[in-house]
This record gives C-alpha cells, structure tokens and sequence, in this order.
C-alpha cells in the first residue's frame, strides 16, 4: 500500500463489492480488476494514519500494489 510517502504491507482480508459504472455497488463481485473501484477489508502489519477522503479529498487516497 502506498499511501503519502509511506509504504505498508497489507492484506487484502475480503472484498466486500464492485462499483459499477453508474456508481452501484456490486455486492455478487468479490474480484477487482485493474482500475475497479470497489469496498474491501485491509489488514496492515503496522498501524497506519490515513485521512478520510470525505474530510481531506487530496490526503484520502492510496494505491494497492502487487
């Protein structure tokens, strides 16, 4: 996980749903494809602090990295 200057192990604990094009959550989806959006369960080795994108847009966002 990249997030900020930092970068953290984390795991991919489950997928919870795929957004759609219209902006649906698709609940029956549980694989994300390169550039999905989606909601999913992340478990860090490390404690992390990352800011809430609905307070802070530009501090909210990370990249998952294989």
């Amino acid at each position: 996980m990249h997030v900020h200057t930092a970068k953290e192990e984390v795991e991919i604990q489950k997928v919870k749903g795929v957004y759609d094009g219209e902006g649906n959550l698709n609940k029956k989806i549980n694989v994300l494809k390169s550039f999905d959006t989606g909601v999913v369960v992340l478990k860090a080795k490390r404690s992390l602090c990352v800011e809430k994108f609905s307070d802070y847009p530009k501090l909210g966002h990370f990249t998952i990295r294989d």
